[in-house]
């Protein structure tokens, strides 16, 4: 095994972490964009429209003609639409590892499709918070992640919550690593400071923070690797049955490996 990842959540937003993904658009006619997420234990699909940049209503999922998930066996599974405005399965979803899932779409008498493959769980090593010198003090969670193959690439996406809301996401992966399996990222730096004035980014003491390690397939993170870097108008990954239908979003199979904690702050030595 060796350690691919090695990283700092700290005390105030820097660039590369983004806060919620957002899809928005300035005077173009709306797109669909379909978000879909399967777990062992679950299947979870919103389909939303890209709006104008002027509008600041965020809707809930929409409807549409037909969602349904289907594995390479051919067996079929038909997702119903929640009040909350999401598609799920009206029954527990459990699935095998490495099984390999198509999503298709339905929508306006258009079929889009995106497969994506589950793969097993990210370990992860326990987190903990530390004290680190970034321009100013910060304190961090630093952990890391176990690469136990050698021989493939492997992506991943986090997501951090502060009492149930999200906080950042971003993702990593293996390239890059030295003779000690090691990628050192400080990228995500949130400063416990007067430098920034967003109390949504602060934590304070009593604060509960979630993190949720995925491991994903190369399209999705290629996806949102082009949203974390500020590109709109990413790579389609979902084919449609007609010529030049645009489809924003992803469909990504995964196994979280999640950690809870409440935030402590603890005292340092400058």
């Amino acid at each position: 095994m060796k350690n691919i990842l090695y990283f700092i959540l700290a005390l105030i937003l820097f660039s590369s972490c983004e806060k919620e993904i957002e899809l928005d658009y300035n005077d173009i006619d709306p797109i669909p964009v379909i978000e879909g997420k399967l777990t062992p234990e679950k299947v979870e699909v919103k389909i939303t429209k890209t709006r104008n940049m002027n509008d600041s209503t965020k809707g809930k999922g929409l409807e549409c003609e037909s969602v349904i998930l289907t594995q390479l066996n051919g067996q079929q599974f038909v997702l119903n639409y929640d009040n909350d405005g999401f598609y799920r399965l009206e029954y527990d979803f459990l699935s095998n590892s490495q099984n390999t899932y198509m999503l298709n779409v339905k929508i306006d008498g258009v079929t889009y499709c995106c497969s994506s493959t589950l793969y097993p769980q990210a370990e992860i090593t326990e987190p903990r918070f530390v004290w680190t010198n970034l321009m100013d003090w910060a304190q961090c969670l630093e952990f890391e992640i176990i690469d136990k193959d050698l021989n493939t690439e492997n992506y991943y996406w986090y997501n951090v919550y502060k009492n149930g809301e999200i906080y950042c996401w971003a993702i990593v992966d293996d390239t890059g690593c030295d003779s000690s399996g090691i990628i050192y990222n400080d990228y995500l730096c949130y400063y416990d400071s007067d430098m920034e004035n967003d109390d949504d980014a602060f934590i304070y003491d009593g604060d509960i923070i979630e993190m949720e390690v995925k491991s994903i397939d190369q399209q999705t993170f290629d996806y949102l690797s082009e949203l974390q870097y500020g590109n709109n108008n990413p790579k389609q990954v979902f084919k449609s049955d007609i010529d030049n239908k645009k489809c924003l979003g992803y469909f990504t199979a995964y196994n979280p490996q999640n950690y809870k904690t409440v935030y402590n702050k603890t005292p340092h030595k400058k």
